[in-house]
C-alpha cells in the first residue's frame, strides 16, 4: 500500500508542475487534411503540394524553426527533384528547415524504395534523410517466408507488387545550434522501448504519420494514445504530425499542450516542450523495471509475512 501510495503522490506532484519550454525552438505543424484517395490521386498531387506550402508560408513565419508534413506528405522523388526543393525553399525563412515525408528511391543497381523523412533547408538543400525501420507487414512490405509459401502454393498474386525496403536503423538528427531529434514515422512509435537509438540519444521525438487509411474509426485515437505513452516511458516531448489528425504537441509527461482534431484543416505553432532532466528509470532499464518493482513487492511481502 505504501509502495502504491507513494507512486501515486510522485505522479500527482510531477503533474501538477507547468510543461516548461524552449523558445528558441518554434514548430509549425501542418496539417492539410488531404483524404486517402486525393493523396494518392496523380492528377491531384501538385495541388496538394501546392496546398502544404500555401499554408507553411502563412502567418506566422518570424522566428520558426521546424516546418513539418506528415508522412507521404510529398508525392515527388525530393531528393533528385530540385524544381519541388527550391519551391520548398521559398516558404523557409534562413533560420527554419522543412521536415516531410516523401518516398525515397534507388534506381540502380537495383530498385529500391523507403518510406522517408527529408529534413530541406532554407537553400532547398537536403541535411538529413531518415528511412523508415520498422515496417507494417504486408501493408508495406510481405515477409519472405511467407512470400515463398504463397508462391509455392500457387497464390503468387497475393504478394505481387511493390515493397518498401528496410532503413538501417532508428536514428538522431542533428542540427547545429538545435536540439537533437529522432524521427518515426507512423506505427514505429507504438513500439515500446524501441523508439530512440540509445547510443545517441534525442532530446525531442518526431512522428510523422499517414492516418487517413482509417477512416473515422478508433485507429487515430488509439494511435496518438499510444504515442503519449511513449513520452511519459521515455520523458520526451513529442511532436506529431498527421496528415487528417490527429497532430499534437505533446510534453515529456504525455500530457497535450496543443493539438488539431481529426479532418480538421490548420495550423499549430508551438515552442518545443523541453525533456524531462533525469532519465525515466524505463527509458534505462526498460522493461527491467517492472520486474525490478515485481521483485521488491514479493521481497517485503516475504518480510511481512515472516514477521
Amino acid at each position: 500500500v505504501i509502495m502504491v501510495g507513494g507512486m501515486a503522490v510522485y505522479g500527482v506532484a510531477q503533474l501538477s508542475s507547468p510543461t516548461q519550454f524552449n523558445d528558441q525552438v518554434k514548430l509549425k505543424i501542418i496539417q492539410a487534411n488531404i483524404n486517402q484517395q486525393d493523396k494518392w490521386d496523380p492528377a491531384k498531387k501538385a495541388d496538394n503540394f501546392l496546398k502544404y506550402l500555401r499554408m507553411s508560408k502563412s502567418p506566422p513565419a518570424e522566428g520558426i524553426t521546424h516546418v513539418i508534413w506528415p508522412e507521404t506528405s510529398v508525392i515527388y522523388f525530393l531528393d533528385t527533384d530540385d524544381s519541388r526543393r527550391f519551391l520548398i525553399s521559398d516558404v523557409l525563412n534562413e533560420n527554419a528547415v522543412l521536415m516531410a515525408g516523401y518516398p525515397r528511391v534507388q534506381r540502380s543497381p537495383e530498385f529500391q524504395a523507403w518510406n522517408s523523412l527529408a529534413e530541406v533547408d532554407h537553400e532547398g538543400n537536403i541535411r538529413n534523410i531518415y528511412d523508415k525501420y520498422h515496417l507494417v507487414p504486408f501493408g508495406e512490405y510481405t515477409p519472405d517466408f511467407l512470400s515463398d509459401s504463397l508462391s509455392f502454393l500457387g497464390l503468387g498474386m497475393m504478394v505481387e507488387g511493390f515493397s518498401y525496403s528496410r532503413g538501417t536503423g532508428l536514428r538522431t538528427l542533428h542540427r547545429d545550434g538545435m536540439p537533437p531529434v529522432g524521427v518515426l514515422i507512423c506505427y514505429e512509435i507504438i513500439f515500446p522501448g524501441a523508439v530512440v537509438d540509445p547510443k545517441d540519444r534525442p532530446d525531442w521525438l518526431l512522428n510523422i504519420t499517414n492516418d487517413a487509411w482509417y477512416g473515422t474509426f478508433s485507429g487515430p485515437y488509439q494511435h496518438l494514445l499510444q504515442t503519449r505513452v511513449r513520452a511519459i516511458e521515455e520523458g520526451l516531448p513529442v511532436i506529431r504530425s498527421a496528415g487528417t489528425g490527429i497532430s499534437a504537441v505533446i510534453d515529456s509527461y504525455g500530457r497535450i499542450k496543443k493539438s488539431l482534431g481529426l479532418n480538421k484543416q490548420g495550423v499549430i505553432v508551438s515552442p518545443l516542450p523541453v525533456k524531462r532532466v533525469a532519465a525515466t528509470p524505463y527509458s534505462v532499464t526498460g522493461d527491467g523495471v517492472f520486474f525490478i518493482l515485481l521483485g521488491l513487492f514479493y521481497g517485503l511481502s516475504f518480510l511481512a509475512r515472516r514477521r
